[in-house]
């Protein structure tokens, strides 16, 4: 099952966990945008530099993490679009 999420994410399969945990993260920072762009913003910039830096850190695959969140802005971002073709 893990080899499958993992072709189906685009990552390793020791991986999906941390792809997977950090989806929703993506998700909800699209949501907030919506609401307060700025907050979603000043957001996305520490979670991408807080990941980076822990990356460096302490080589715990930062780029992993931020692979889900990329999945989860995806997801939404692709749901929004097709909302809007639907609903104009």
């Amino acid at each position: 099952m893990r080899e499958f999420f993992a072709k189906l994410l685009f990552c390793k399969p020791d991986s999906v966990d941390n792809v997977g945990l950090h989806i929703p993260v993506g998700m909800i920072n699209v949501i907030v945008y919506y609401a307060f762009a700025y907050l979603a913003l000043a957001f996305s910039l520490g979670f991408f530099f807080y990941e980076l830096r822990q990356s460096h850190l302490t080589n715990d695959k930062g780029y992993d993490d931020i692979q889900g969140w990329l999945w989860g802005v995806a997801i939404v971002a692709v749901i929004i679009l097709l909302w809007r073709l639907r609903h104009g």
